[in-house]
């Protein structure tokens, strides 16, 4: 370090060097500003998380393998919707060809022709079923033949008769209730292989005379010629899938593949297929939607964030030289951070989009101390240099201990696992340091700049000093200017973003605050100043009155960490996604999920096996599991080799051929229409032959191909876990992850499980991190106040302002998260900041003197922390909830931590430092206002 008469020399020569090239040194940091908005220009966007989880992370390795071996599972998807299936069809048939000519489409799918599975029905029954049907079927052909004889008299009944024949064609009766769980069979392509009718049984027509309409009126059945397409039971939606090499979590690309669907769907006039019909483009290729909603969150919290700083400045301040003296510096520190971003990474995830709405709060701290030190030695006689000087050589040093201590608070991130909270932590940490080095360089020659533009037009003298008399009438014609312009703007953003509710209320409140704040501390200031100049008795009553009055505050800030120690379980951890995502976007809502399939969607997880035998493992263990949980637990449905191609034909054709066997004997003579039906169906179905996985439609076959032509090492599984339950996730990974067979563990790859790891690694830092932070800023006051009373102080204060915060969270239904977790290292910062600069001015003054450290270094403090707060607040008129939850958290912690500093400190300092005297006992401070 530097030795005090060096650091002296430093800053008096560039504060002089700041007088006399003030221009040139402007225009430097204009021309780096400019290549900074350069740089910015080439960020991008990600909204994925899996980048940002610890490499080696299991669910992470596993969706690289399901790219790897077969590209994106998303799947491209067009809905149709309109009353007309007809229409329908003739849409998607039309829009398919279109889509076939992309060069990125793989292939195109608008039907699922089952017919040929329904024809090998037999083959997919287990070894006991067929045994069934054939004994069954062997005494119904006996029966059939013996009421055939014109000599048998049948004992039973009419009613009797009706009764048995009816038991005698119900489909329970020839395949068991839990069939298509313990094949492992979808229900759709289950009622496609062995529905009723395909077995020729009237169980299934019986069952839809039976059933009345949901409405009340009568529903047309869907046309028997239509249900080999991708369309719902009632004709109203179809589906156009496409399987694409480009992924959807490219959003450039994603946006422009969405485009040229709903360019392709433009094409065709819709109203021609139905006066009522729509078509869109939905599912994974829509999502980027997402991010461009979380784009125009960014721009409008950047824009209220800005309007609510300069609000704040304009009733601190009332002068618009030094707002502009504010605004310009803290802008350029904010721009060279967003700058040398693109250079180190190149691009914003989801934790680090809005970090430079923050340090518009956050860093124009600096300017206000520094700013506020400068007015103070200018008032009291100093010239422009020397004011300069002693701002930077005094406030200086407490704005550095300030901006290290919340850097080293947010460099504690780099400990974090989660990769988002590491790169906000980088990001926010040479932020926060950019905006400190901003007003130290560039406060100084703007200063003087702005000074000689004031001093050409008559509003400052020539050395700098400002006048008065006439003078007072332009500025005061610049502040109503000033003022208008402000007013334009909120104006214009209240009817661009709607953002009206919380701008008025800081209009509203913020100068009757700021205001009213002044006053206090004023008056706090006068007294003060008249109690110090009074006779001893005198003075020493006021002493007692201001502790009274400190040590009440101070107890009350004791019962408010009791009562959030008590209560601190009750801020709870956010586990449902619904509460951060952004709202729904684009689309006119087609409701496509019954189009493609009852048990499946268009985002399945992927079954990642080694050959075909372990994943004929894996489908009978998922059989099992679905049996074992009668279809109400996580497994929807399921696609394996052994869902198409079933094990051991030939022991089953063993028994299919007796059944051919029998029904084709030619002495049968049915008596009964029902058994003439069944019997012919029979002949039919055991008319088959073994098939191999080649044999079987395209659609299926391409469903478990890799890229390089291997066949049935892979599969899908389609579950029913609430994606926007965190734990529900997390449940389903624990169960389903892993698929143990005889020769390894087979992975599942899913999208949902990257949440489910999110979620776990940032519980994880979150509980890690919080005493980390809380050590490293100890020892960064320890060794900046080389005190351990003063860093002590300084900490308990901070632990208060965490218990009030977590106070807050309770009151106010606030709940960590996702998202918001990264606020409280900054606020433990934000807050430190002030704790140092009210320390560091008491030891200077003496504990004597408090009620003007407030009024001097406290509404410094109170500025800083308002600004803070207004940098953030900007994120709650956001709307992607996530997002909007760093807003919540933020303010109600930066409200805690000031109240803290404010309202306890002081009562902790009279009582650590009761007989203090400047200069005593304690190494030389700077001042913080």
């Amino acid at each position: 370090m530097s030795n005090p008469s060096s650091f002296d020399s430093l800053a008096r020569k560039y504060a002089e060097l700041s007088q006399r090239y003030s221009w040139g040194l402007l225009l430097g940091y204009v021309l780096l500003t400019v290549a900074a908005v350069l740089l910015a220009r080439t960020l991008e966007i990600r909204t994925d998380f899996e980048s940002l989880l610890p490499q080696g992370t299991p669910s992470v390795a596993a969706l690289d393998e399901s790219r790897e071996r077969t590209g994106s599972t998303d799947l491209y998807t067009i809905a149709v919707a309109s009353p007309d299936p007809e229409a329908n069809i003739r849409l998607i048939k039309d829009l398919a060809p279109k889509l076939e000519a992309w060069e990125e489409a793989e292939w195109v799918q608008i039907d699922q022709d089952a017919s040929f599975f329904s024809d090998h029905a037999l083959l997919y029954l287990p070894q006991s079923d067929l045994e069934k049907i054939r004994d069954q079927l062997a005494d119904e052909i006996k029966l059939e033949k013996k009421l055939a004889n014109p000599f048998f008299v049948d004992p039973r009944t009419k009613d009797e008769i009706a009764a048995d024949n009816a038991k005698r064609w119900k489909m329970d009766r020839w395949l068991a209730p839990d069939l298509a769980l313990r094949l492992g069979l979808d229900q759709d392509l289950f009622n496609s292989i062995m529905s009723p009718e395909r077995l020729g049984l009237p169980d299934g027509e019986e069952k839809k005379e039976e059933a009345p309409a949901a409405d009340g009126e009568e529903k047309k059945p869907l046309p028997p010629h239509l249900k080999k397409y991708l369309i719902r039971d009632d004709g109203s939606v179809a589906v156009l899938l496409a399987k694409l090499s480009q992924s959807a979590t490219d959003v450039v690309k994603s946006k422009e593949l969405f485009d040229r669907g709903t360019a392709a769907i433009g094409e065709l006039d819709l109203t021609s297929y139905h006066p009522e019909m729509r078509a869109e483009v939905v599912g994974a290729y829509s999502n980027f939607n997402e991010v461009k909603s979380i784009s125009n969150d960014s721009t409008v919290a950047t824009i209220t964030s800005s309007i609510l700083v300069l609000l704040l400045l304009i009733g601190f301040f009332r002068n618009a030289q030094s707002v502009l003296l504010l605004i310009l510096p803290m802008s350029m520190g904010v721009t060279w951070s967003v700058g040398l971003t693109a250079i180190t990474y190149g691009h914003l995830n989801i934790s680090t989009l809005f970090v430079f709405t923050m340090l518009i709060g956050m860093g124009i701290d600096f300017g206000i101390h520094y700013y506020s030190r400068i007015q103070e030695e200018e008032e009291g006689g100093a010239d422009p240099v020397d004011a300069i000087t002693q701002a930077t050589l005094h406030s200086g040093r407490a704005m550095l201990s300030a901006a290290l201590t919340t850097i080293v608070a947010l460099l504690t991130l780099l400990a974090a696992h989660f990769q988002g909270f590491v790169e906000f932590g980088v990001i926010a940490s040479y932020g926060i340091a950019l905006c400190f080095l901003a007003f130290i360089f560039v406060l100084p020659p703007t200063m003087f700049v702005l000074r000689s533009v004031l001093s050409l037009i008559g509003l400052y003298n020539s050395d700098g000093t400002s006048k008065g008399g006439e003078s007072a009438g332009w500025m005061k014609i610049a502040r109503v200017v000033a003022f208008v312009i402000v007013c334009v703007g909120i104006v214009g953003v209240l009817v661009s973003y709607n953002i009206a509710p919380l701008l008025i209320a800081f209009v509203l409140a913020i100068p009757a605050f700021v205001f009213g704040l002044r006053a206090l501390f004023e008056r706090l200031g006068s007294s003060d100043a008249t109690a110090t100049g009074e006779d001893s008795a005198a003075r020493d009553q006021h002493a007692q009155n201001v502790r009274r009055v400190a040590l009440a505050l101070m107890a009350v800030g004791v019962l408010g960490s009791v009562f959030a120690g008590l209560n601190w379980d009750k801020a709870s951890f956010e586990y449902n996604f619904r509460n951060l995502r952004a709202p729904s976007t684009g689309g006119s809502g087609i409701s496509y999920g019954g189009a493609v399939g009852r048990g499946k969607s268009t985002s399945p997880a992927m079954i990642l096996g080694d050959d075909t035998e372990q994943m004929r493992q894996v489908h009978e263990t998922l059989s099992k599991k679905m049996l074992a949980a009668n279809g109400e637990g996580y497994i929807k449905s399921f696609v394996t080799i052994q869902t198409y191609v079933p094990p051991d034909q030939e022991a089953r054709m063993k028994v299919i051929d007796e059944i051919e066997e029998m029904v084709n004997d030619p002495k049968i003579r049915t008596k009964s229409k029902k058994a003439g039906s069944f019997l012919k169906r029979m002949k039919t179905l055991s008319a088959v032959e073994p098939f191999t996985i080649e044999q079987i439609p395209d659609w299926a076959k391409r469903s478990i191909t890799e890229k390089d032509g291997r066949v049935g090492a892979i599969g899908f599984l389609y579950s029913t876990v609430r994606k926007w339950d965190a734990l529900d996730v997390q449940a389903y990974q624990d169960e389903l992850g892993l698929i143990k067979t005889t020769t390894g563990d087979v992975p599942l790859a899913s999208s949902g499980f990257i949440l489910a790891d999110v979620i776990r690694t940032v519980k994880e830092d979150a509980f890690r991190l919080m005493p980390i932070t809380f050590v490293v800023i100890l020892l960064i006051l320890l060794i900046d106040l080389r005190s351990i009373k003063g860093a002590l102080v300084c900490l308990s204060t901070m632990a208060v302002a965490l218990l009030w915060t977590i106070g807050g969270m309770v009151l106010f239904d606030i709940r960590l998260g996702l998202y918001n977790m990264i606020v409280l290292p900054m606020v433990l910062g934000t807050g430190i900041d002030g704790s140092i600069h009210i320390y560091h001015r008491t030891l200077e003054m003496g504990t004597h003197r408090i009620l003007y450290v407030l009024k001097t270094t406290g509404l410094s403090v109170v500025a800083a922390s308002l600004t803070t707060l207004a940098g953030f607040a900007g994120l709650l008129v956001v709307l992607h909830k996530g997002i909007k939850s760093i807003g919540d958290l933020a303010v109600v912690g930066i409200l805690a931590t000031l109240l803290a500093v404010i309202s306890f400190m002081p009562g902790l300092l009279l009582i650590v430092y009761a007989n203090h005297k400047p200069g005593a006992d304690e190494p030389p401070a700077a001042d913080a206002s």
